[in-house]
Order: structure tokens, then C-alpha cells, then sequence
């Protein structure tokens, strides 16, 4: 149970890494092409980078999020296979009442 709250923790914390790595340092339009019309119009085209680096350290964070969101999930599905839960058991419990 500890473990799931600390994977659910780190996966939101990856994510929102992943967030704020698109929006404040990489600022490509590609990643913003499911937005709403009206968000993707407030948008500021920049040809030049925030700071020298932005791009680089926005994509070294992107890379670190997907590899966090990667590690959340073999560590769950180790612990998964670990403690001995299948997808029958968690579907069709042993104790029916029928």
C-alpha cells in the first residue's frame, strides 16, 4: 500500500515535470496541437530560445519525466507479479457469496 502512494506521488510529479519542461522550456508548438483553439492562440511564437540552454535543459527534463513514468511502472508491475496479484484474482474474488 506505501508503495502504491509513493508510485502515484513520483507519477504526478513526473508528469507535472513533464509539463513544465514543454510550456516554460522547450515552447514547441507540436506539443500543444490538442489544446483548444482559444488556448493555442495565446500562445507567444518565440524564434529565439527563453535563455541559451532553455531548449536543452527543457528536453533533458522531458527525457527524465518519461523515464520516471517508465521506472513508476515496471516497479508496480514487479510488485504486481511480486505479491502474487493476477487480473483473475482481482476480477473474480474467491469469496463469492454465491
Amino acid at each position: 500500500m506505501l508503495l502504491t502512494v509513493f508510485l502515484a506521488i513520483v507519477f504526478c510529479a513526473a508528469m507535472a515535470l513533464m509539463l513544465i519542461s514543454c510550456v516554460a522550456f522547450i515552447q514547441e508548438n507540436k506539443f500543444f496541437s490538442s489544446a483548444p483553439k482559444e488556448a493555442r492562440e495565446v500562445l507567444i511564437q518565440r524564434e529565439k530560445e527563453l535563455f541559451y540552454g532553455a531548449r536543452a535543459i527543457g528536453w533533458t527534463l522531458f527525457i527524465i519525466s518519461v523515464l520516471m513514468i517508465l521506472g513508476v511502472g515496471v516497479i508496480a508491475v514487479w510488485d504486481g507479479i511480486r505479491s502474487g496479484s493476477t487480473q483473475k484474482a482481482c476480477c473474480f474474488p474467491a469469496s463469492s457469496s454465491h
